[in-house]
């Protein structure tokens, strides 16, 4: 029997070491399936690449990655966050055969949501002045406090997420970029030719939980909603999403 995957995608200027020690829980969880991460020109290993300014560059930049570590026709699922989703629902759009199931978390579509839904401007205004910040502490504590709804999990996640920055730092011109892609992308899709399921934080600060609805609605497909986590959902409830991952994939 051929290896099963399940590809995890980060969000805005966010890299695969943000999953933190979750990702290995998951990957107890969802064994035999076994997690893989990858991630876009800008962020993390690729951090002193340009980011691109559509969501279909990075889909085709992350394919020609993706098979590069696994044999082409293996059995793959995708978890895509934020940003993220934007990019697994072009994936799914333009090369459907790559994916048997899909969970797209915390994430919005121009055409689908309402632009006030999609990025909250207060939100979106203190995300960007926090990239300003010279002082890399500061900046991820600051993210922090717009991305999550756990105060007593501040000061461990930001000290990771700040050894993160320090080693490989989004510059603000990419972090641009990544946003620019991000409004101006629309997905053609009608419905995704595979099973996938929305999954939504109502506490959400970034991109509001009605996202989530309308896009569920928008396909006819499945939702499940968070009642308090925050965009950080993975952080703010790894029980919860990992029991909703089981139920979702084992089954791929």
């Amino acid at each position: 029997m051929s290896d099963k995957y399940i590809l995890f995608m980060r969000g805005l200027v966010r890299e695969s070491r943000h999953w933190g020690h979750h990702l290995d829980n998951y990957g107890k969880i969802l064994a035999p399936i076994k997690p893989i991460t990858l991630e876009i020109p800008g962020n993390g290993q690729y951090y002193k690449q340009k980011s691109f300014t559509s969501i279909e560059e990075n889909v085709d930049f992350l394919r020609e990655c993706l098979f590069e570590i696994i044999p082409k026709g293996s059995k793959l699922g995708i978890v895509a966050y934020s940003l993220g989703g934007m990019i697994g629902a072009q994936w799914l759009e333009k090369y459907p055969q790559d994916f048997s199931k899909a969970m797209l978390i915390n994430t919005s579509f121009k055409g689908i949501c309402p632009v006030h839904y999609r990025l909250q401007i207060s939100s979106l205004l203190q995300l960007l002045i926090t990239r300003f910040s010279t002082d890399p502490e500061k900046r991820e504590r600051g993210i922090y406090k717009i991305v999550s709804n756990c105060p007593e999990k501040e000061n461990e996640t930001v000290k990771l997420w700040t050894e993160i920055a320090k080693s490989a730092p989004v510059s603000t011109a990419n972090a641009i970029r990544q946003i620019f892609a991000a409004f101006k992308f629309t997905p053609k899709l009608k419905k995704p030719p595979v099973p996938t399921m929305i999954v939504a934080s109502k506490g959400d600060r970034m991109c509001n939980y009605r996202c989530g609805e309308k896009i569920a609605n928008h396909w006819n497909c499945p939702i499940r909603l968070h009642p308090w986590g925050g965009h950080e959902l993975y952080h703010d409830d790894p029980e919860w999403l990992g029991k909703v991952l089981k139920e979702w994939f084992e089954d791929l």
